[in-house]
């Protein structure tokens, strides 16, 4: 996600099967690529991307009532 709550990232067929696994496996990607926007829809059209690793996450619940 990006600072207004949605990211869409296209990612064509070829860069799909050769990061596969990254894809499919990982909690937080790195995408670099072009930023367009077509009808009011931003969107990254994916060059490369990588795995985001060491990042802690708090999977517990925050109850704020």
């Amino acid at each position: 996600e990006d600072e207004t709550g949605i990211a869409n990232i296209i990612i064509d067929p070829v860069l799909f099967d050769q990061n596969r696994l990254i894809l499919l496996e990982s909690t937080f990607l790195m995408i670099e690529g072009i930023l367009q926007n077509h009808n009011n829809v931003t969107h990254v059209r994916a060059k490369g991307l990588r795995r985001i690793q060491g990042i802690p996450i708090d999977l517990w619940s925050h109850n704020f009532c």
